[in-house]
């Protein structure tokens, strides 16, 4: 398989999204309906003062595509460039004029009965109080599956679908999954009922920040790469005084919270993850260093087995 990036320059701008720390527009192709499934969400690669640039552009590719392979729904991304700038188009998960979009942190604010309590996704500080896997799972409780989910997902609930999100954060190392990367989707007029939207800002993994030096020097030492490998914590959670878990072991966690049918589907996902399919989509990248292709494939089959591994203890 073969990526290639599309220039969006001429795109109009539709918005800009508030949610989030870093410059984002929402655009649309001129050729397109006004329609909220056809708004893109534009967002630029960061360039640091010293020149290095970050790959959160082909990281959110790759996870999008292991999102399809693992039948995670989650929003469509492209590689684009605007203005002379590299980033991605992430496609709107909102499907129609229909739904209403509430972030998770909305979302869980107005459920009565957990104890949570929204604060600004900018506050990087520690996880928000009562943002826990049960509470997650209680605010969930009685929404469905995203409207773009296929079977078998298609019918699970909506805390089913959302462990899916968690095992993909496990496998590419996403230590971003806090309230406001994630959100439910309400019907206008009430007459459906709501669902957990698709995946989305899935950029934070596979080391896309990290320099081909560091990445070459991590490799080369098994021992640094596993110490590496289990630094990725999911520290956005509130564990309320629990040691601090690595990203596979509340993936663990979280399916093994869901009913038998489930469990078992997000367990054979990982286990038929074919090291071959990983590699195809890392080399079909653009623009990606060799030593960037080796730790992101490296990266997957690691936590690959670690979740393996940790389904059978």
């Amino acid at each position: 398989m073969e990526f290639s990036r599309i220039d969006v320059s001429e795109w109009l701008v539709s918005d800009e999204e508030a949610v989030g720390a870093n410059e984002k527009d929402w655009l649309r192709d001129p050729i397109a309906p006004a329609e909220p499934a056809n708004l893109w969400l534009f967002k630029p690669v960061t360039v640091h003062k010293n020149g290095h640039s970050q790959g959160g552009d082909w990281a959110e590719l790759i996870a999008g595509e292991l999102a399809r392979v693992l039948t995670v729904p989650s929003a469509e991304i492209r590689l684009a460039s605007r203005s002379g700038r590299d980033g991605t188009l992430s496609r709107n998960v909102r499907p129609s004029m229909e739904w209403d979009r509430h972030t998770g942190a909305i979302w869980m604010d107005s459920v009565r009965s957990i104890a949570y309590r929204a604060r600004s996704s900018a506050d990087k500080s520690a996880a928000t109080s009562g943002y826990t896997l049960s509470a997650v799972a209680t605010s969930l409780e009685g929404l469905g599956a995203p409207p773009q989910a296929a079977d078998p997902v298609g019918a699970f609930d909506a805390f089913g679908v959302f462990a899916g999100y968690l095992v993909l954060d496990a496998l590419i190392s996403n230590r971003d999954r806090h309230e406001q990367n994630w959100s439910v989707l309400r019907h206008a007029l009430g007459t459906e009922p709501a669902r957990l939207a698709a995946a989305y800002d899935n950029e934070g993994g596979l080391g896309y920040n990290l320099t081909d030096e560091f990445r070459e020097r991590v490799l080369a030492e098994p021992s640094r790469f596993a110490k590496f490998v289990s630094g990725g914590t999911a520290w956005r959670f509130d564990w309320q005084g629990r040691p601090l878990p690595t990203l596979t072991a509340t993936a663990i966690e979280a399916v093994r919270m869901l009913p038998s049918d489930m469990s078992h589907y997000w367990r054979e996902q990982v286990e038929t993850l074919d090291e071959a399919i990983v590699q195809a989509i890392v080399d079909g990248v653009p623009g990606m260093s060799e030593a960037a292709r080796r730790f992101a494939v490296n990266l997957v089959m690691a936590n690959a087995k670690g979740i393996r591994d940790g389904f059978r203890d």
